[in-house]
């Protein structure tokens, strides 16, 4: 799966995009022991309702 691939390729930056900020905390909380978190930028793609996109860059 894709934790096996962020292992095996060891991705020096990873741009981390999320429609869903309570798996977008539960997958962080994991990358942490592997990556930092330089910038999180929330994008308010659908205005006027309680959607939400945010884009986390990190790095190893």
């Amino acid at each position: 799966g894709v934790r096996k691939a962020l292992t095996d390729l060891a991705p020096e930056t990873l741009i981390y995009v999320s429609c869903n900020p309570p798996t977008l905390a539960r997958d962080l909380k994991e990358l942490q022991h592997n990556f930092a978190i330089n910038s999180v930028t929330p994008l308010d793609m659908f205005p006027q309702t309680a959607e939400i996109e945010v884009v986390v860059h990190l790095h190893a």
